[in-house]
């Protein structure tokens, strides 16, 4: 039996703070600004709203100012508790999303949101 790598549980942080970072860091701002759950059948699936710098530039008469934000939505995976002695003290973790999943589960969170989103990307 194969034993499934989970991933750590998504963690927010100030999404102000996290855009000036990633924007001095890569050159290009992102930030995590919200983290929801759908309930799926039995799973619950974890995804988080992202917005983030396009190529798009913005200018104010005629003078640059920045490049245009897009908000879009990444796939996290199901949230899933870790097993074996003493589990209930360990924090949730995240089970990606296989393949053959991802396009159903991108309907559901089409249906689900009432803004839609620019892109929609799955962690893995």
């Amino acid at each position: 039996m194969v034993k499934e790598k989970l991933e750590d549980y998504p963690v927010m942080i100030d999404p102000e703070l996290d855009f000036e970072a990633t924007k001095q860091h890569y050159g290009r701002g992102s930030c995590v600004y919200s983290i929801k759950s759908l309930k799926q059948h039995n799973k619950k699936i974890v995804y988080m709203w992202q917005q983030k710098e396009s190529d798009e530039p913005v200018y104010d008469n005629g003078k640059y100012i920045g490049r245009k934000c897009i908000r879009g939505i990444i796939v996290a995976g199901y949230s899933t508790r870790q097993k074996g002695l003493l589990s209930f003290l360990k924090s949730r973790k995240i089970m990606i999303i296989p393949e053959k999943d991802k396009e159903q589960i991108t309907a559901e969170i089409l249906s689900s949101v009432t803004k839609k989103p620019a892109y929609i990307d799955f962690w893995g």
